[in-house]
């Protein structure tokens, strides 16, 4: 009961004002396909597809966003040699099917008069427990997280930097921690309608003995017409907690 009552609330304080503002709106749809590979420490690789089709509602002060993944992975099955006296692959298991869907909500914030030099967002998060956990679709508990994140605009494009913190819930009888998260970012841009952005992402494991997450991406962003933009990226996993490489591509369009 207490978790239904934090997401109606929640959910509340996300639909309150985008409904009662008077300002221009724009809805979007959107769908990305990334796949990544590693074997995170361990012996083989662990094969992750993931789809996400994305609903957006904004104004010019608030956006919200639903996010819900479809994914179909792919793991090793272990086993104990007793003539190596170690650990091997004695073969795969995996499932597919829709996972924990994510809604977020953003105020945004932008300053510097009519050049806009800057912009300030504060976004909230909660990733739900909707995926079935028996099959390692989801975790079973819900998360709230949140996210501060300060962009710095110039002629020739912008950086930006984000500071996040997240209440993770926990499955029986397994402990999580809450967790930090940073991630800086440095766009460029090639056009007057493409870019390229470089960023990297670090967070803390949620597991006491695990690795901090560290990654590297690339992506190249295109606003191919008036209403439709696309993406695509390349990922460089730097920990054992983090995927060895992964690529994805995105499509958004906007009403």
């Amino acid at each position: 009961m207490n978790n239904f009552v934090c997401i109606i609330l929640s959910l509340s304080l996300i639909v309150f004002p985008l409904v009662t503002t008077a300002e221009n709106k724009l809805i979007s749809i959107g769908y990305s396909v990334s796949a990544v590979e590693g074997d995170y420490g361990l012996v083989g690789n662990i094969d992750e597809t993931t789809q996400v089709l994305k609903f957006g509602y904004a104004t010019n002060q608030f956006v919200t966003n639903i996010k819900i993944p479809i994914i179909d992975y792919t793991a090793p099955t272990y086993a104990v040699s007793l003539v190596r006296d170690e650990v091997v692959v004695s073969g795969s298991t995996g499932d597919q099917g829709i996972g924990d869907v994510v809604v977020d909500f953003s105020w945004l914030n932008v300053g510097g008069g009519n050049k806009y030099d800057y912009a300030i967002d504060f976004t909230t998060s909660i990733k739900l427990a909707n995926g079935d956990q028996a099959k390692n679709l989801g975790t079973g508990e819900i998360d709230y997280s949140f996210y501060f994140d300060i962009y710095r605009f110039y002629s020739w494009g912008n950086i930006s930097t984000s500071l996040g913190y997240t209440l993770v819930g926990e499955p029986d009888g397994i402990a999580l921690d809450d967790v930090w998260s940073t991630h800086f970012s440095f766009s460029r841009n090639i056009s007057r309608k493409s870019k390229i952005n470089l960023s990297y992402y670090h967070q803390p494991s949620k597991y006491d003995y695990a690795d901090a997450l560290q990654e590297l991406t690339t992506t190249l962003s295109f606003h191919n017409s008036k209403n439709l933009y696309t993406s695509v990226y390349l990922l460089k996993g730097l920990s054992d907690s983090s995927p060895n490489k992964g690529t994805g591509v995105s499509f958004l369009y906007t009403f």
